[in-house]
């Protein structure tokens, strides 16, 4: 059984009244989903989503918000399934004490556009940002990361931003702790418009976490199919989706590519 080796329910107050205090500001733009996802080929012994059968049932509860200067966004990962623990020291996979599994992060950022009122002189670019982070798991993981955000000037329809982090983390499993760059990909892009199809998700590239993982890519695209608009025509678009929610994670030590059918309930 792991150990806890930070105060985890403080944390969550800290996340909580974070999330409170932001979430007073009048906000230009608010939108949260709750997405129910199930894949077969659960098998990342890095983060701890390894079962005895590859089979996990993942609930998401996920919210962005921006307000005059800046934004935030938020989530926490529900994982349920027959998990296992392995040993670093051995190799050795046993099953672990639960059935369940928790995630989140927090991570609010600062405009520069919305504190100075500048706005940047380059085409490519909408804004920049000020960018932090904190992630935390089940097992004692942390992570601390802070760094600059920059938002790509784009049609209406398509969103990118770029994020370069400087990550400090405390690993789980008794792990020494490691810290480098970590370069975020966000990304919202509208595929087909009237059938109500795009592509959304995330990519976090770790050029060299350490000497025992190497370099780390992990993403979760997310293709989704707007089937609210034609159950409830005069409904706000994108409120009803239903998709393919892909988890992929490879470094040196891995290879984890999960397919996981998922429905999402926008508002």
């Amino acid at each position: 059984m792991f150990k806890e080796k930070i105060p985890f329910m403080r944390i969550w107050i800290f996340l909580f009244l974070s999330f409170l205090a932001v979430s007073a500001q009048a906000q230009y733009f608010s939108s949260t989903f709750f997405q129910p996802a199930y894949g077969w080929a659960n098998r990342d012994f890095q983060f701890g989503t390894d079962t005895e059968n590859g089979n996990m049932a993942l609930l998401t509860l996920d919210h962005v918000g921006t307000w005059k200067w800046g934004g935030h966004y938020f989530f926490i990962n529900y994982s349920i399934g027959p998990f296992v623990d392995y040993d670093f020291a051995t190799g050795a996979r046993s099953r672990g004490v639960s059935d369940y599994r928790i995630y989140s992060e927090y991570s609010p950022w600062l405009s520069f556009q919305g504190l100075f009122g500048w706005h940047p002189w380059h085409k490519v670019w909408r804004d920049l940002s000020i960018e932090g982070s904190i992630n935390i798991a089940y097992s004692g993981y942390h992570a601390w990361l802070g760094g600059l955000g920059m938002e790509f000037n784009l049609p209406q329809g398509y969103f990118l931003k770029a994020i370069f982090y400087y990550k400090n983390q405390q690993p789980m499993r008794d792990l020494p702790k490691d810290e480098g760059l970590q370069i975020t990909l966000v990304y919202d892009i509208t595929l087909l418009k009237k059938p109500g199809i795009r592509l959304q998700g995330f990519a976090d590239i770790q050029p060299k976490i350490n000497d025992f993982w190497g370099f780390d890519f992990l993403a979760q695209p997310r293709l989704l199919l707007d089937v609210g608009q034609w159950l409830i025509p005069k409904q706000r678009p994108r409120t009803w989706e239903i998709g393919i929610d892909w988890y992929l994670h490879f470094n040196d030590q891995l290879s984890v590519s999960v397919p996981q059918p998922a429905i999402r309930f926008t508002w």
